[in-house]
């Protein structure tokens, strides 16, 4: 039994909303990956940042692997790769201030 054209282009719609569900969801929890290190270093004093600990290797990587989706966003014209590589490098940006201020 063949599909009707109707029943192509519905089941291509499904498919094109599973494909942008996955290209919103991405990005935002990438943009949240490291929001619980931000906030166990927000709420404590300034003395204690050493007790945690923080790689500025892997900071540094994460700032560059999210520098590398922005490109790869503005390549593709696609705003939310770009917006949430943005996010993130401040959020990892942030951090890093706290640590080595």
């Amino acid at each position: 039994m063949t599909k009707t054209g109707t029943e192509s282009k519905r089941s291509m719609g499904m498919l094109e909303w599973i494909e942008l569900s996955v290209a919103i969801a991405a990005p935002i929890v990438n943009s949240v990956q490291t929001l619980p290190q931000l906030l166990e270093i927000w709420d404590m004093p300034p003395h204690q940042y050493s007790l945690v600990p923080l790689s500025w290797q892997t900071m540094s990587l994460l700032i560059l692997t999210n520098l590398l989706w922005i490109v790869h966003g503005w390549f593709r014209k696609d705003w939310a790769l770009i917006l949430s590589g943005l996010f993130q490098i401040c959020i990892n940006i942030t951090i890093l201030s706290y640590f080595y201020h």
